[in-house]
């Protein structure tokens, strides 16, 4: 590995003994030492489970190779049926070792770092599913040690990128407009610069928000389920496909009808809110989370509303009515056209079916809608009726 100037190769030297200290346990330093040299977050995460870090997750026996040391020979070795020379590998990879024992720290071998951090991680990953009396106390306090240090990590990362971000005028809300995370290779994560916030490209800081938000997500799903409605409320950047199955796996509906908001995903909180409606058999239950979640949508999202309306004029007209018109207040000539478009077209498809009564109900809506209105255009109506 080539180096520019001391500094840098310091730098390297500091990365590689934080690993052997998150290995050894001694989390705060490590991340602390993490937090010093604005190190790549998605390196950092990596040493956590899948259940933390998702995709970027690397094994024990990656970590030092990851944060530039010497490569481990026998994940590199092609395994076939020939018996290969284990002596040639036992050699290559005790100098490997030794190498790393002068680069990291001489007080703690390769061969220690990868069996504490292969402990760790197995540690962490199955934790959730042992009893009491599978998992030690020691082991769990560790664990609950490397958390913590994490969201220490997460935190100073979420705010300090926060800040680099506005100062180029980037902020969460804008989340949706970028591309997602998941359609960036772990190489190219892993590639990103180990330099201070302020040096990133923005499209750098994105990334460096969008890594730093879903594994704070992760972690509060993994380990504090009952504080993570508080943080579904705030603007964020985490990639929602990291974190819906999980919601939808443990019930979390309103936490994760609060991300879609958030990231602009109307169609699937609506979408949710309809289904979970199903569950409901008294009306007002089964219809005003969705009517309160369409109150709150601006008019540039008029199609969605009338599109998720739908099923409510079907449910219940009156009510369906009383939010379109009464409460939300609408005045504008293409939201009313819409709206006396869409009740003359449920006037013709109850007549269609023989359905007399439905037909008589929406169509007497539509008379009243008529009445007492002047926000619609009647040439666009009556060349609809004409039709």
């Amino acid at each position: 590995m080539a180096y520019s100037n001391e500094d840098q190769r310091r730098t390297h030297i500091r990365a590689l003994h934080a690993v052997s200290q998150f290995c050894l346990g001694q989390f705060d330093d490590a991340i602390n030492s993490f937090i010093e040299l604005d190190l790549n977050p998605a390196k950092v995460g990596a040493l956590y489970p899948e259940r933390i870090a998702g995709r970027l997750s690397v094994p024990p026996d990656d970590w030092i190779p990851l944060f530039g040391g010497p490569v481990n020979q026998q994940s590199l070795t092609p395994k076939n049926d020939d018996a290969m020379s284990t002596k040639s590998q036992n050699d290559s990879n005790e100098s490997k070792e030794k190498l790393l024992e002068q680069s990291v720290s001489p007080a703690m071998p390769v061969k220690a770092t990868v069996r504490r951090g292969a402990a760790f991680v197995a540690l962490l990953s199955s934790s959730k599913d042992k009893d009491d009396d599978i998992v030690s106390i020691s082991g769990k306090e560790k664990v609950n040690r490397s958390v913590d240090a994490l969201w220490q990590y997460l935190t100073d990362r979420r705010l300090k990128v926060a800040g680099a971000l506005a100062a180029v005028h980037i902020a969460p809300a804008q989340s949706h407009q970028w591309p997602f995370l998941s359609e960036t290779l772990t190489e190219e994560l892993f590639a990103l610069p180990n330099i201070p916030l302020p040096l990133l490209t923005p499209e750098q800081l994105v990334r460096f928000a969008q890594i730093v938000d879903t594994a704070l997500f992760k972690s509060y799903l993994v380990t504090q389920p009952a504080l993570l409605g508080a943080l579904c409320r705030l603007a964020s950047w985490c990639e929602v496909s990291e974190i819906e199955e999980e919601l939808w796996a443990r019930e979390k509906f309103a936490e994760l009808i609060y991300v879609y908001r958030g990231k602009k995903m109307h169609a699937k909180a609506l979408n949710l809110l309809q289904q979970l409606s199903e569950k409901e058999t008294d009306m007002r239950d089964k219809l005003d989370p969705s009517i309160s979640y369409l109150r709150k949508l601006g008019p540039e999202y008029i199609n969605q509303v009338l599109e998720s309306s739908r099923w409510i004029f079907e449910t219940d007209r009156h009510m369906a009515f009383e939010y379109l018109i009464d409460e939300k207040g609408e005045e504008s000539l293409a939201f009313h056209d819409r709206l006396a478009e869409l009740c003359l077209n449920m006037t013709l498809s109850a007549r269609k079916r023989g359905d007399k009564a439905k037909e008589l109900e929406v169509y007497s809506r539509l008379l009243h809608f008529i009445d007492t209105t002047d926000h619609y255009c009647p040439d666009r109506l009556y060349g609809l009726l004409s039709e």
